[in-house]
């Protein structure tokens, strides 16, 4: 069936590990970007992939947590309802983006010291975020702004963020769908007010943990088939007590020399790495992300 829009923009309760009811009256930009990596997290796969031979689908939300995967507009639309329950001003931007093309970010206001608004621009399926001004953000280009009341088009001659301004009650610059010669309708929701959220259980992800290092290791060793790998337990029993602090801080890896737990380390070892973080679909993904980092390839007989 056909859904307008502004009926998938509603209010909707982000799990409570990533913003608690206690915290609405303050919420600081760490626990905007906690929410993102929340739907960051759900992986991506394309209208295309999942109904193939269909029309571009919308999912719900709620449709979206169940069938956990789903491409730019239902992650859009799901951390812009996170982000409104979270008492911020936003709306979904619908533009083209490199390298993905044809995308959905979210666009959030919020007051300055210095009397004019400032903008964020958040691609929900990675998280991050950027100001329209940052010369890395990926959107070039934004055609039109939709929430819960009303959709504009962008009218003016120039669609790159960074060359538009986001004062929607000027008519000239964002032409509204409903206006006072064509006044909304009274459209309800088509969302789920409650979001079901299933824990994962301690036991599966000790579980699931065990069985990924193992296979891990083994495919690392296997692809080093000319060079003996001798695995050091104590650094790894080391970073691994890190990897919560990664978790926590998936947009600013808190890690430095000065850290307590690689400073022992550093004294003794010279170490290369960083870590990888992506959501869980199947052990073979995991196991791709770590050959396509090309660490196996280093022959040197001083690396273990």
């Amino acid at each position: 069936s056909t859904v307008f829009i502004t009926r998938y923009i509603t209010k909707q309760c982000p799990p409570a590990q990533v913003c608690p009811s206690r915290s609405l009256s303050s919420i600081t930009i760490k626990q905007l970007e906690r929410a993102a990596h929340f739907v960051a997290m759900i992986p991506f796969v394309s209208d295309t992939s999942a109904f193939a031979g269909t029309c571009d689908l919308w999912a719900t939300s709620e449709e979206f947590l169940q069938m956990l995967c789903g491409d730019e507009e239902e992650h859009a639309v799901l951390l812009c309802n996170y982000f409104l329950y979270m008492r911020q001003r936003a709306w979904v931007a619908i533009g083209t983006a490199i390298p993905e093309g044809d995308t959905a970010y979210v666009l959030v206001e919020s007051p300055s010291s210095r009397g004019q608004p400032e903008y964020q621009l958040w691609n929900p399926s990675s998280g991050q975020h950027f100001t329209p001004h940052d010369p890395l953000c990926p959107l070039q280009e934004i055609h039109f702004l939709f929430n819960e009341s009303n959709v504009w088009a962008n009218v003016q001659t120039e669609a790159h963020p960074s060359q538009i301004t986001f004062e929607l009650s000027n008519t000239s610059k964002w032409r509204p769908f409903f206006s006072p010669s064509f006044p909304a309708l009274d459209l309800p929701t088509v969302q789920s007010l409650q979001l079901p959220y299933d824990a994962t259980s301690d036991e599966f992800r000790q579980r699931l943990e065990v069985i990924l290092e193992q296979r891990l290791m083994d495919e690392f060793m296997a692809w080093r088939e000319r060079q003996v790998t001798r695995w050091n337990r104590h650094c790894s029993r080391a970073l691994k007590e890190l990897l919560p602090r990664f978790e926590a801080n998936p947009f600013d890896i808190p890690v430095s020399s000065t850290n307590p737990s690689l400073s022992n380390l550093l004294k003794s070892y010279r170490l290369t790495g960083f870590p990888l973080h992506m959501s869980f679909t199947d052990t073979r993904a995991v196991v791709e992300a770590l050959h396509s980092t090309g660490l196996h390839l280093n022959e040197d007989p001083a690396v273990s």
